[in-house]
């Protein structure tokens, strides 16, 4: 009777004709490498699975960064296009103010005391005149009333103080770079300053109560205290502190109350 035996004999035959050997392997070990074997193909296979999960997951992560640079700059050019026509709009708001008459068309504007609104009034109130009052002053002291238009121009926004939430002290001009501007009545220079909303401003002390401001200006061509003449070129159109193009931000004050220029005659040099 045979016994069985716990081991494996392996011989080998050498191709040279030489003596065969053999190696008896014992069966724990035989059976502990082919359950190796099993577990590295798996895990091998595993990985393998794995590597390519993973590949494609970080294939995917590139093409989502690519997408996220696109939209980025996408993004960045709409911002770019949507102040492009904000500036656009701005222009064309712009230009279709000059596209009214010019104010140099207008020789006289005389105070309308037929108006019934109460802003009107009220600026009526404020500067105590009436059409006769007005002309009164203008035929008597016609000189020394800032009655004169301060650069050839456009009107391109009125006076609307007290009369809406906008609170516009004066009268924007709208006129080229560089343009005069001259002073509209006689009087002595206050101040001249740069303010960050009207830009570089000069401000003139007027005989009955009056003075007058010039704003946005790109340079000054008197200085503080001067004496200056009606119709003197006191500086010149600009684009300083908050403005979207070059104009001349007029006001009027009469007592230290901000009223509508309009309210005066408006006449030739």
């Amino acid at each position: 009777m045979n016994k069985k035996t716990n081991h494996y004999t392996l011989m080998f035959f050498p191709e040279d004709n030489g003596k065969p050997f053999t190696l008896r392997v014992h069966k724990n070990i035989v059976r502990s490498l082919i359950l190796f074997l099993f577990v590295f193909i798996c895990f091998l296979i595993m990985l393998l699975f794995k590597s390519g999960e993973i590949a494609g997951k970080l294939q995917m992560l590139y093409i989502v960064k690519l997408e996220k640079e696109k939209l980025e700059t996408e993004n960045k050019q709409l911002r770019e296009i949507t102040t492009k026509f904000n500036k656009i709009e701005e222009l064309y708001t712009y230009l279709d103010k000059l596209a009214n008459p010019p104010i140099s068309s207008v020789s006289k504007v005389i105070i309308d005391t037929n108006k019934s609104s109460d802003a009107s009034m009220h600026s009526v109130n404020i500067l105590n005149f009436t059409q006769s009052a007005s002309s009164s002053i203008v035929k008597e002291n016609s000189n020394q009333v800032p009655n004169i238009l301060p650069v050839d121009g456009w009107i391109t926004r009125s006076f609307s103080y007290g009369v809406d939430s906008s609170n516009h002290t004066g009268i924007d001009f709208a006129a080229t770079l560089g343009s005069s501007i001259k002073a509209t009545a006689p009087g002595f220079v206050e101040e001249i300053i740069n303010d960050p909303y009207l830009g570089l401003i000069i401000t003139i002390n007027h005989e009955n109560g009056f003075k007058t401001k010039y704003g946005h200006c790109s340079q000054v061509l008197i200085n503080e205290h001067n004496y200056v003449k009606r119709g003197q070129t006191i500086a010149l159109v600009g684009n300083t502190g908050r403005s979207t193009a070059p104009h001349l931000h007029y006001e009027l004050i009469k007592d230290g109350v901000n009223v509508d220029p309009m309210k005066l005659l408006l006449i030739s040099k």
